[in-house]
């Protein structure tokens, strides 16, 4: 069995309040003594407020992302898509600024912390630096995840792309995980003066880490900027809400089809800088679904067909209106009276009104018009004014009805024309040297902005790995100096749950690569809809650990502020306060 860690920061604390030996001074030396002690409480004060600060512009950062994520299922056009993305990128960007900036400040509270504090204060202080830093872990985790589900509810991402993001992300576990058991391996014998030593030069290479994952973090940004203004010859962009559209043929012919919602007529695959790896940078290559294109054109014939059908010509009789034979029911349509009684007759099928045209029924109108008009024309003085009245509501009736009937139709069919001259030039651009400049271009951003962004997105992940062992042996050191719970560290129990975290974020890697290589990984809509309910299941169960975290954070910084404002660590007494004074050496 492996030995207890017994910390020694008691004594050490002892020695930090009483390790001088008592002279005798003057009143100043003494005020001196008492004013350092106040503005180093006034100074660790400050930086739990600024601490604070920070964090809550954290949370109202966080809530942006939060209401991003439910406004995603608005974005539904490639632009509203495209705006929308844009609208998230610079959100997580505001978000990783406030973190940022939230770290730097707990850095500094850490720093203001090293004075002088009693023994139960820095119990206190440990606590409540645990407690904010399972706080920034846990709103990370909330901010990339929300972020996450944004991008699949509004389809900027597939279930094979977040694969690759939750690969690296339990990568990134696992490696915090190792370090820290390598750490507990290495250190439980070591004493307080060499862990003490090794947890200040790691929290040098932490700082200097972090600055090398932004630094590695804006390569890959600037690289992922360059792939996308490469794809917007054939995939057009929005770039601060204006519209960038296609210059190729085929580009400017896929968005026309996907502007139509004809969608249905495109097949795609996905083309990678590297072939072998399906983490490398991809971009969707389209082409005609032959059948759908048939099926299409013969619809848009067919409804030509019906649509001119039910049209007519102005050459179709008017619609009329008749009263059946000894009845005083009456019937708008067309009389044919194929029995040739010259009666209209009631339950007769041959004397029935028959389907008529659009033209038919405007020529009623047209024909009222042209009555009313005659009888305007005829009438005497005293009868013009009514006949002016019943012409003009005539016209009226007629134009009225010829915009719901011909120009109704004749817009209709001036639309299916439309269409199906624009599916002609679609089609036409899937063919020969036009689509060939289409894969040839596709090749080439591949091959060029597509592989550099992977070096980039490359060199950001070993940066971030790297930054993950660092902190987890960190964070060891931390444990075992500084604990939160007593004096005493098993050792053992700490091995046994970076063992535990280990396998869990292995297993993870095995489920993510298996959705991401596995023979039904190319048809996304069979895993979209089981990773985004994952998803969203991990995001309530971050949501609750995050409420318990607070609030044992603000418990942690609440007790620690009442007793910086409450409570001084003694001074000694001089001899005229009655203390005794110590012989000269």
């Amino acid at each position: 069995m492996r030995k207890k860690f017994i910390a020694v920061y008691a004594l050490m604390a002892v020695l930090a309040l009483g390790s001088t030996t008592l002279t005798s001074c003057v009143d100043d030396n003494e005020s001196a003594s008492v004013t350092a002690i106040r503005d180093a409480k006034a100074a660790q004060l400050n930086a739990l407020a600024a601490e604070a600060n920070a964090s809550a512009k954290v949370n109202e950062a966080l809530a942006n992302l939060r209401q991003a994520n439910a406004d995603a299922i608005n974005a539904k056009t490639e632009f509203e898509k495209k705006e929308y993305a844009a609208r998230l990128e610079k959100l997580q960007a505001e978000y990783n600024q406030a973190i940022a900036e939230a770290e730097k400040k707990q850095q500094d509270a850490e720093q203001a912390m090293q004075g002088a504090l009693m023994e139960h204060q820095k119990n206190l202080y440990n606590n409540y630096k645990a407690a904010q830093g399972n706080v920034t872990t846990l709103s990370n985790q909330i901010a990339e995840k929300n972020v996450e589900i944004a991008q699949l509810e509004a389809g900027l991402i597939s279930a094979e792309a977040v694969a690759v993001e939750q690969i690296l992300s339990h990568r990134i576990d696992s490696t915090e995980w190792e370090a820290k058991k390598a750490a507990y391996l290495a250190m439980g014998e070591n004493n307080y003066e060499e862990l003490l030593k090794e947890y200040n030069t790691l929290t040098v290479q932490l700082k200097n880490q972090k600055d090398v994952v932004t630094a590695k973090g804006n390569e890959t940004t600037a690289a992922k900027k360059a792939f996308n203004t490469a794809k917007a010859a054939f995939e057009g962009d929005v770039i601060n809400g204006v519209t960038i559209e296609p210059t190729l043929e085929t580009g400017k012919a896929i968005k026309a089809l996907q502007d139509a919602n004809l969608t249905n007529l495109l097949v795609s695959e996905k083309q990678y800088a590297d072939p072998e790896n399906k983490q490398s940078a991809k971009i969707k290559v389209y082409s005609l679904n032959q059948a759908e294109v048939i099926t299409t054109n013969a619809d848009i014939d067919q409804k030509l067909i019906d649509l001119n059908k039910e049209l007519g010509t102005d050459k179709d009789p008017a619609v009329a209106q008749y009263t059946y034979e000894g009845t005083t029911t009456t019937v708008m349509g067309i009389w044919t009276d194929t029995n040739k009684d010259g009666k209209v007759n009631f339950g007769e099928v041959e004397d029935n009104p028959t389907n008529w045209s659009k033209w038919s029924s405007y020529l009623y109108y047209e024909n009222a018009y042209k009555e009313a008009k005659e009888a305007y024309e005829k009438a005497s003085a005293q009868d013009k004014a009514q006949a002016k009245v019943d012409m003009d509501e005539a016209e009226a009736a007629m134009i009225k009805q010829k915009a719901l009937t011909v120009t109704k139709w004749e817009e209709k069919i001036a639309k299916k024309e439309a269409q199906k001259t624009a599916l002609k030039e679609a089609t036409d651009a899937f063919t020969g040297d036009t689509y060939k400049a289409y894969t040839d271009a596709i090749a080439a951003v591949l091959a060029k902005e597509g592989k550099a962004w992977d070096d980039a997105k490359k060199a950001e992940d070993e940066a971030k790995l790297a930054l993950a062992e660092i902190r987890g042996e960190r964070n060891a050191i931390d444990e075992l100096i500084n604990p939160t719970d007593g004096t005493v560290i098993n050792i053992e129990e700490k091995i046994a749950l970076c063992d535990k975290k280990i396998a869990k974020a292995t297993e993870r890697i095995q489920q993510a690569e298996l959705l991401l290589y596995s023979d039904t990984a190319n048809n996304e809509n069979d895993t979209w809809q089981t990773v985004l309910d994952n998803a969203k299941a991990e995001l309530e169960d971050l949501n609750e650990e995050l409420k318990l975290a607070q609030a044992a954070a603000e418990s942690w910084k609440a007790q620690l502020e009442a007793s910086l404002n409450g409570e001084t660590p003694s001074v000694p007494e001089t001899p005229e306060e009655g203390g005794e004074e110590t012989p000269a050496e």
